[in-house]
């Protein structure tokens, strides 16, 4: 099992989120943060005995933490949420891998975040087996009002199928995704993933993103902005407009969290393609910010970030040198 365990994203690469207001912890949090990330597409969590074994792992590593994914494609690993239930092969009910998880890991003085994709939602051509799984309730089937998928400029929609952040149901519940949890289970921490807009950008836009063209995402940009063409993707009002309903998402989970348990700290894994920024105004034109509409420095400006994680998909050398070099310029 322990292969399948990601390891040390928070030891490698920690940011600690700026706070202007009152810090989430009410004893603060520990000064290092030694976690390991559990995927839920491989064993972990799929019964009792694969608990038992990541939190002895855990402990015999000396880590404080568990990340555990328990959201992968708009499903749930556990019981208590308004995802259904996983398909996936765990074990029968009552298991609850949430649940025994927090238990076991408690029992040691391990935390517990709970990781969970926010805008993809399904990734295979057969559907759910749940009909009340968001896929089939407001997926590509779906029509009018109640079509919450995210477009592409060319009216296409290839690969996974994402929720679109600029359709205010698809907001909403999205939002109440993390909150689910944070209501029924005592978590310590909830992380976002995949709290952006998609890759699988155009050829004619290789820099920008493609995607948020759901139509009524599309009327709201009108409304707001008063205009009425179809903005192409590098526009930049429209990237701002895009990159504020990813923002929207991270603020409502942040301040709706803090109203049910105060004490819980919301953390993103977020973007670092290509080379960090090294000079002012750099930022603005990275790939995250730029293509996948991400802007985590302005979450963590705000404090509605308690940790930022940013994921080190990276060999040992970049475009700029060595990768410490061209890492670090996200990290500063």
């Amino acid at each position: 099992m322990a292969k399948r365990i990601i390891i040390g994203l928070a030891t490698l690469a920690l940011l600690l989120g700026a706070l202007p207001m009152a810090s989430l912890a009410a004893e603060g949090p520990d000064e290092e943060f030694r976690a390991y990330w559990v995927d839920a597409f491989g064993e972990g969590i799929f019964n009792e005995a694969e608990v038992d074994e990541l939190v002895a792992a855990a402990k015999a590593a000396n880590m404080n933490a568990i990340v555990a994914q328990i959201g992968r494609r708009g499903d749930c690993f556990c019981n208590d949420a308004i995802m259904p239930r996983t398909q996936a092969a765990i074990a029968p009910l009552p298991y609850d891998p949430l649940q025994t998880l927090i238990d076991k890991a408690h029992a040691e003085g391990i935390e517990v975040h709970a990781w969970i994709i926010a805008t993809a939602i399904w990734n295979s051509a057969a559907p759910p087996l749940d009909p009340d799984h968001v896929y089939n309730t407001h997926g590509p089937s779906a029509t009018g009002y109640d079509d919450w998928v995210m477009t592409r400029y060319d009216g296409s929609r290839p690969g996974d199928t994402y929720l679109d952040p600029g359709h205010p149901d698809a907001v909403d519940y999205i939002v109440s995704m993390y909150t689910s949890v944070v209501e029924n289970y005592d978590v310590d921490g909830i992380n976002f993933d995949r709290i952006r807009y998609p890759d699988g950008q155009l050829a004619a836009w290789p820099l920008d993103n493609s995607w948020g063209y759901n139509p009524v995402s599309l009327a709201r940009f009108h409304a707001a902005t008063g205009r009425s063409d179809r903005p192409l993707p590098d526009d930049p009002e429209w990237s701002q407009w895009r990159r504020d309903q990813v923002t929207n998402i991270v603020r409502k989970v942040y301040l709706e969290t803090f109203a049910i348990k105060p004490d819980v700290r919301i953390s993103a894994s977020t973007i670092t393609y290509g080379d960090g920024p090294d000079q002012l105004g750099g930022w603005e034109q990275s790939r995250p910010y730029r293509e996948t509409l991400q802007d985590w420095r302005a979450w963590m400006e705000e404090g509605i970030l308690d940790l930022n994680m940013p994921m080190n998909y990276k060999r040992e050398f970049c475009t700029g040198g060595p990768i410490p070099g061209c890492f670090g310029g996200f990290s500063q």
